[in-house]
């Protein structure tokens, strides 16, 4: 946000979104295969002991078949400073930080 932080521009204020949704663990493995760093042609003939090792982690934490995930993104919304720009030059700016 340092880029923002210059007096061409002024903070408006933040939005967060918090999803939550339920997985399965094949859902998860789904994603993690889905990777490129993980992809089926990265993992070759080791994808089954990478999937069992991802179930096995998982395991703990699955209720009723599912696991419960919570997403919170945040921006922070910025608007160009009066004194920064030129009339006709508002440009607004949201910087997406997921945590």
């Amino acid at each position: 946000m340092a880029q923002f932080s210059k007096p061409n521009f002024r903070a408006l204020g933040e939005i967060t979104v918090t999803e939550s949704r339920q997985l399965t663990i094949a859902d998860l493995i789904g994603r993690a295969l889905s990777r490129s760093n993980t992809s089926p042609e990265v993992l070759a003939k080791g994808r089954a002991k990478f999937e069992a090792q991802i179930a096995d982690a998982l395991e703990p934490f699955v209720r009723d078949g599912v696991l419960a995930e919570q997403i919170e993104a945040r921006a922070s919304i910025f608007a160009p400073s009066p004194k920064g720009f030129a009339l006709g030059e508002a440009i607004y700016c949201a910087i997406i930080n997921s945590g």
